[in-house]
């Protein structure tokens, strides 16, 4: 029964291992860890009583953890792909690493001590990736992840070919040193990409935020001009009174009513991501003197992950800011139910609009909003719907929030 025990000892690894970098849904990691569990040391029965190859069953249980992972996890695929090759090649190069101590010190060491190593390293290595955050484009995450399987592929049959002969030749030191190079030299550039991915976001963060401030410098100084302008007014309203001139009170007061529906109303929900989006893009409207009108009923937390929603509601907000005439209007409305999230724009729109959704300034970049927003919406298996008419444009999206 000791390979019963080991079975589950790796099951759990393995699963401990995904469960720390991917998203899983709430409350369900434990049942995720049983499952796999039960699966496993299912497989691995099946496999004692029928005599198949021990490489097709690593496939299988890669195979496997695909599955569960999109079921019980938020993340794309393309990101569980990844995550399921790399605790692959992770097992596989622990694996090794015990085989390649084996043949250089002449000891023997059991399978039980694999498992030491995998923890041990394991610890450190995945602390590592989280602190530098798994943030990829869905294409980069596929182009890793048939570099891994390769590399997967060629270390595995190697490892089987040598368990089968066990082969002790100085020629087979050198595979197996080889081989271990190449896996930490994976590795290592593993966390170069992505240390460099987060560099990169964090730059483009940077931008925004100097972005952010001129526009808020725009509103300080609007607010200056009324702040001075209150003052004359005020001074004005006095000498109305004294002369007993209701009739120009009355006008100045309108006048006021005008100037003060002309300064944006910025947005406070409960979610702090969409706060920061709306923000700046109402600030944004308002340097074109475009008015926004927002209903938005979020909670604190979504599902969806940060950089899909600011790509989403960017695209969406900016081709509205684009299209809509200087003193046009935008209505905003996000809403969460359900489990879904709806997202409705809708703009002013004049005779210079193109109906390819693409604006004369920079068609090729909007032509990639629009895209970027059908992806999006194909990603979470949502639905997007466009309208519009002489005077209105309507955009509607609805994105499966969990």
């Amino acid at each position: 029964m000791a390979w019963l025990g080991l079975n589950i000892i790796s099951s759990l690894l393995q699963t401990w291992f995904i469960t720390y970098l991917l998203d899983i849904r709430k409350n369900m990691c434990w049942l995720y860890r049983i499952l796999m569990v039960m699966i496993n040391v299912g497989i691995v029965t099946i496999y004692g009583f029928i005599d198949f190859s021990g490489i097709s069953l690593s496939y299988i249980f890669i195979f496997l953890n695909f599955v569960l992972g999109c079921i019980f996890t938020h993340n794309r695929k393309s990101e569980i792909l990844f995550v399921v090759i790399l605790e692959s090649v992770y097992s596989l190069t622990m694996n090794i690493l015990l085989l390649f101590i084996d043949e250089l010190f002449l000891v023997e060491l059991n399978d039980y001590y694999t498992k030491i190593f995998y923890l041990l390293f394991g610890l450190l290595f995945l602390k590592k990736l989280k602190t530098i955050r798994l943030s990829f484009q869905q294409m980069n995450y596929y182009i890793l992840t048939v570099v891994l399987l390769g590399l997967y592929c060629v270390s595995l049959q190697f490892t089987q070919e040598y368990l089968v002969f066990k082969s002790h030749t100085p020629e087979l030191m050198k595979m197996f040193g080889i081989l271990l190079f190449c896996l930490f030299g994976v590795f290592i550039l593993l966390f170069y990409l992505f240390d460099l991915n987060n560099k990169k976001e964090k730059y483009e963060k940077l931008k925004q935020e100097q972005k952010n401030e001129q526009a808020l410098l725009h509103i300080y100084e609007q607010l200056k001009m009324t702040k001075h302008d209150l003052k004359h007014d005020y001074q004005l309203i006095n000498y109305y009174l004294n002369q007993k001139d209701y009739p120009k009170i009355k006008e100045l007061i309108n006048n006021h009513n005008n100037l003060i529906s002309s300064i944006p109303v910025l947005v406070k929900t409960r979610n702090q991501l969409i706060n920061t989006i709306i923000n700046n893009k109402i600030i944004n409207a308002d340097m074109k003197h475009i008015r926004v009108e927002c209903l938005i009923n979020v909670p604190q937390q979504l599902s969806i992950q940060d950089y899909v929603l600011n790509d989403l509601l960017s695209n969406i907000l900016d081709n509205a800011i684009e299209n809509c005439p200087q003193n046009g209007l935008i209505k905003v409305n996000i809403v969460y139910e359900q489990q879904i999230l709806h997202v409705q724009v809708e703009n002013d729109i004049d005779q210079s609009f193109d109906q390819t959704l693409k604006t004369k300034k920079d068609k090729k970049y909007h032509g990639y909003g629009l895209k970027s927003i059908r992806r999006i919406v194909n990603q979470y298996h949502g639905t997007l719907d466009i309208d519009y008419d002489d005077k209105t444009f309507i955009i509607k999206t609805s994105l499966l929030g969990e």
